[in-house]
């Protein structure tokens, strides 16, 4: 798998889950958004999975946060109900830099949860990619697949 150009992958605690975190002063993070000419608080979350419902349902609660979401093989059916102020909200495609939703080429029927969501999205506007593929099903090479293809592609754009 090939990284943007400086990219560099690591793991720590992501600073909105630890309990010190301060949304009203700039920590390393901030700066570093700001140093590179990035949206504020413009992080993105995404899981596979009952994770990436998870991640929607957090996530979509958390503009403040979170700017852009990958919904791998998830998704809520009940939307409407569960997220309503995102749904509702006619400003909402200026306060998300980027929504995936995929899926695997197997998991494609009509009463998959990732598909009645992607419906949901639709029918209320917010604009999304929305990416069935990678010849699998529920499992890592889907997965694999629209991290490689759709999530880290997209997400790494400038606007």
């Amino acid at each position: 798998m090939a990284f943007p150009k400086g990219f560099l992958f690591g793991t720590a605690n992501a600073d909105h889950q630890v309990e010190a975190h301060d949304p009203g002063r700039e920590d390393v993070w901030d700066l570093w958004e700001r140093c590179q000419g990035l949206t504020p608080r413009g992080r993105a979350t995404a899981w596979l999975s009952m994770g990436g419902r998870h991640a929607q349902l957090v996530g979509f609660k958390c503009l403040d946060l979170f700017r852009s979401f990958g919904i791998l093989s998830a998704g809520d059916p009940e939307s409407e109900t569960s997220t309503p102020e995102f749904m509702n909200d006619t400003a909402i495609n200026t306060k998300v830099d980027y929504l995936l939703v995929g899926l695997g080429t197997h998991e494609n029927q009509p009463t998959n949860r990732s598909v009645v969501f992607h419906q949901i999205l639709e029918k209320h506007g917010v604009v999304h990619d929305y990416a069935v593929g990678g010849n699998g099903a529920h499992d890592w090479a889907t997965w694999r697949w629209l991290l490689h293809e759709r999530l880290l592609p997209n997400l790494f754009k400038r606007k």
